[in-house]
C-alpha cells in the first residue's frame, strides 16, 4: 500500500508539471490552465506533438522535486510518459483524457497497471475528473462550482457526480477522482483522510472495487464514518458503469464486502448528504423510457432507482462529459416516434452551455415525453422556461 506521505504530495503539490499530448489546445488542458492561474506553487507547462514520436520536450522540462504531473493523453503515450517521468522519481500522477468518450484499450490499461505496481506510483486515472482540496484552494477539476466548506472527502469513480455534488451545498473538504482506477484506490485514500483532522466523514462513490481486501482493512481501521453509495445495485445499473452484463447475485457480493469493512450503505444522493429528495417515478407516466445523459454516474444511480419501482429503463445513452445542446438534439431526433418516456439528466460540466439546452429542449418534437433533471443547485434558475412549456424539471438530488 502506498504511504500517506506520498498521497500527502498528491493532495498538496508544491510543483506540478502539466503535460499536454496534441496539436491544438484540449478542453482539458484550457481548464487546468484556468484553474491552475490561482496556484501558488510552481507550474511547469509541457507541450508534445500528438503525431511525433520523441518527447524530447519532456525530457528537456523534468526538473527535482516534482510533487505532481498532470498527463493529458490518449492513452497511447501515457506508459512512455510514466516511465520518464518516474526515472526522474516523480511519484504522483493526474491522467486526465484530452476528449470525453476515448475508446478503452485493454492492451494499454495493463501496460499503465504494471508500471504503476513495478514503480509504486500514485496514480489517478485514466479518465479522472481530477482533485480539489478546500484547505490549499486547489481544485483541479472540470467543475465549475467551488463547494463550501465542511468536513467530508468524497472519493469516486464517477467524474460528472463531483460537478453534481459539489454543487448542492453540502461542505466538502476534498474530492478525489479515481477515474478507471488503475493505480491509487479507495484503501489509500481512506487510510490518508483518517489521519485528516478536518475530515469526519469519508464518502465513496463504488461502481467496482479492485481490490476488496485492502478496501475492508482500511475501512476497519479507520475510526471516521465511511459511507458507501454504491452505483450498480441492478443488472441494468451495473451494465451502465461497468459496460457489461452482472449477475444479480454480484451486487449481494458488494453487501457481503461493505457489512464486513463496517461501511454504512447509502441508497441514494440525498441520503447521504441529508437532502430533501422527489420522486421522480411518480412523475413518469409510462412503464418504460430512455435516459439520455452526460453523466454516466447519474444515469446508473437513477436506473437503478427506477427498477427498484418497476420502471424498466430500455437504453441509456451517454452524450460524454463536453456534450453541447445541438448532440442533445441530434440524440433526441433519433427517438421522435419512441412512445416512452425520455429522461434527460445534465450536470453542470465547465463546458455545458445549460442555457442553451434550457431553450432547445421544451421545443423538441419530443417534448410531451421529456422529463428533465438538471443536477445541482445553480442549475434551478432555468425552471421557469421548462414550467412555461410544461415540461418536467427537476433539480432533486438522486
Amino acid at each position: 500500500m502506498k504511504s500517506g506521505k506520498s498521497i500527502e504530495k498528491l493532495l498538496n503539490p508544491k510543483k506540478i508539471i502539466i503535460i499536454e499530448v496534441s496539436e491544438n489546445a484540449t478542453k482539458s488542458g484550457l481548464i487546468i490552465s484556468h484553474k491552475l492561474e490561482k496556484f501558488k506553487g510552481k507550474k511547469i507547462f509541457v507541450k508534445i506533438q500528438k503525431n511525433k514520436r520523441n518527447i524530447t520536450p519532456l525530457k528537456k522540462s523534468l526538473e527535482n522535486n516534482i510533487d505532481l504531473a498532470i498527463i493529458i493523453s490518449s492513452l497511447k503515450k501515457i506508459p512512455k510518459i510514466l516511465r520518464k517521468c518516474s526515472d526522474n522519481k516523480i511519484q504522483n500522477y493526474l491522467l486526465l483524457p484530452p476528449e470525453p468518450n476515448e475508446k478503452e484499450d485493454l492492451r494499454l490499461m495493463k501496460k499503465i497497471l504494471r508500471i504503476s505496481d513495478r514503480k509504486k506510483l500514485n496514480i489517478l486515472g485514466p479518465d479522472s475528473l481530477g482533485i480539489f482540496n478546500q484547505k490549499q484552494k486547489l481544485d483541479l477539476t472540470q467543475s465549475t462550482k467551488t463547494p463550501k466548506k465542511g468536513n467530508i472527502a468524497f472519493i469516486s469513480q464517477s467524474g460528472t457526480l463531483w460537478s453534481y455534488v459539489g454543487d448542492l451545498g453540502v461542505g466538502i473538504n476534498y474530492y478525489v477522482g479515481l477515474g478507471k482506477n488503475l493505480g491509487t484506490g479507495f484503501a489509500e485514500f481512506i487510510e490518508y483522510f483518517n489521519e485528516e483532522k478536518s475530515v469526519k466523514k469519508i464518502v465513496c462513490y463504488i461502481e467496482k472495487l479492485r481490490e476488496s481486501k485492502k478496501f475492508i482493512e482500511a475501512c476497519k481501521k479507520s475510526k471516521k464514518e465511511i459511507i458507501v453509495l454504491k452505483g450498480g445495485k441492478t443488472s441494468e445499473g451495473m451494465r451502465i458503469s461497468n459496460n457489461s452484463i452482472s449477475k444479480p447475485t454480484e451486487y449481494k457480493r458488494y453487501e457481503g464486502i461493505f457489512k464486513q469493512a463496517g461501511a454504512k450503505i447509502s441508497p441514494s444522493i440525498a441520503k447521504t448528504f441529508r437532502l430533501k429528495k422527489q420522486d421522480i417515478r411518480k412523475k413518469l407516466k409510462k412503464d418504460e423510457g430512455i435516459i439520455i445523459t452526460n453523466s454516466k454516474g447519474a444515469a446508473t444511480l437513477l436506473t437503478d432507482e427506477l427498477n427498484s419501482k418497476k420502471f424498466n429503463i430500455r437504453r441509456v445513452i451517454f452524450l460524454g462529459r463536453n456534450a453541447t445542446p445541438l448532440k442533445y438534439r441530434e440524440t433526441l431526433d433519433k427517438f421522435n416516434n419512441y412512445r416512452g418516456d425520455i429522461i434527460i439528466i445534465a450536470a453542470n460540466q465547465a463546458t455545458l452551455d445549460a442555457e442553451a439546452l434550457s431553450y432547445l429542449l421544451p421545443t423538441h418534437p419530443t417534448k410531451d415525453k421529456i422529463k428533465v433533471i438538471f443536477l445541482g443547485k445553480s442549475m434551478e434558475k432555468y425552471e421557469k422556461i421548462f414550467k412555461k412549456n410544461k415540461v418536467p424539471f427537476f433539480t432533486t438530488p438522486l
